[in-house]
């Protein structure tokens, strides 16, 4: 509960939230999507496949990196 697995779909490089890299990402208006639909979930914790989580106020810098995005 409250955990959200992101893996690939989002970076979290030295306390940046941001998009995964457009290098190794095949669609971006598609991976800009599906970012837009994990900032609508409940959750208080952001895993990520390569870096570390983010353990609080997660969500809402989820919703805000997919404001910057829209």
């Amino acid at each position: 509960r409250g955990l959200l697995m992101a893996g690939d779909a989002l970076q979290n490089r030295f306390g940046r939230l941001s998009p995964p890299d457009p290098l190794y990402t095949v669609d971006m208006a598609l991976a800009r999507k599906s970012i837009q639909k994990m900032s609508e979930l409940e959750f208080q914790v952001l895993c990520f496949s390569h870096f570390g989580p983010i353990r609080e106020g997660a969500r809402e810098r989820l919703q805000a990196l997919a404001a910057r995005l829209s």
